[in-house]
């Protein structure tokens, strides 16, 4: 069938052809499970945390660290809770 000639423009018919390798099929295989593997390791970042860090500031952290941390409530003879200012303000032993 010859060329559709339309003004200056020439349109031919165009066929798809598809050539399949081996390398080509490798390729895709490669592309499939790479994309497989992302999914698979985002998949567990959806999840609640393993370990729940406590909340502490980096004052408490140091603390912690040197180990002189003072709570920073105290319980009375009664059972209320009261802030622990005598032994948190005193000056470290």
């Amino acid at each position: 069938m010859p060329p559709l000639t339309e003004g200056r423009y020439t349109f031919c018919r165009v066929t798809k052809t598809t050539i399949t390798t081996r390398s080509g099929v490798r390729r895709t295989r490669l592309a499939s499970a790479g994309f497989a593997l992302v999914c698979l390791t985002m998949l567990p970042s959806c999840q609640r945390q393993l370990f729940d860090a406590p909340a502490m500031s980096q004052f408490e952290r140091y603390d912690r660290w040197r180990d002189d941390y003072q709570d920073p409530y105290t319980y009375d003879a009664w059972g209320d809770r009261r802030p622990n200012l005598r032994a948190r303000l005193s000056q470290p032993r």
